[in-house]
């Protein structure tokens, strides 16, 4: 399934949600993950998540299917031709 992750938090809590989440998704900008997963993992995420969401006041929302998606702009990993 296809896991889409995003969050609000404040910028201590950031390196904790942002070292649970990257360890089954991809890092697409801030606050926000996405990726390819098991249910397995899946499960895994959320209920990381959950624990860490009953000590803090962090908000997730999950989203687990793939929408049809499109790209504007350029994107960070691109070569640039300047120096």
């Amino acid at each position: 399934m296809y896991v889409v992750v995003v969050y609000d938090a404040d910028s201590h809590e950031r390196e904790i949600i942002r070292a649970i989440l990257m360890r089954r998704l991809h890092w697409i900008q801030n606050s926000v993950f996405a990726g390819e997963v098991t249910q397995v993992a899946a499960k895994d995420l959320r209920d990381s998540l959950t624990k860490f969401v009953k000590e803090s006041k962090v908000t997730f929302w999950l989203y687990d299917r793939k929408p049809d998606t499109f790209h504007i702009g350029t994107q960070d990993d691109e070569e640039s031709i300047f120096m």
